[in-house]
């Protein structure tokens, strides 16, 4: 059994980040994806502006995983970067 997908990280005092995840046709335009070909979009984004981590709901379970362990890694670099005054 796999576990749910947490509905938010914790990543700092000032960043506590929530895990949205999207049906597929919400998501495509949440992450600017709508003219990409299915097969070039993206499973999720890390938005460091709206401090929000986005989810492709319509993949199966597994993959959303892969997909958020990803972009919590781009959201510890961006953080840092943004907290060293780059970003």
């Amino acid at each position: 059994m796999i576990p749910r997908l947490p509905r938010r990280v914790i990543l700092g005092p000032e960043w506590i980040v929530p895990v949205v995840q999207l049906p597929h046709a919400k998501y495509v335009v949440t992450a600017d994806e709508e003219d990409e070909p299915r097969d070039h979009r993206s499973a999720a984004h890390f938005d460091i502006g709206e401090r929000v981590m986005y989810l492709d709901q319509s993949l199966p379970l597994a993959r959303r995983w892969q997909a958020y362990r990803h972009e919590l890694m781009h959201a510890l670099i961006d953080i840092a970067l943004m907290e060293a005054g780059g970003v």
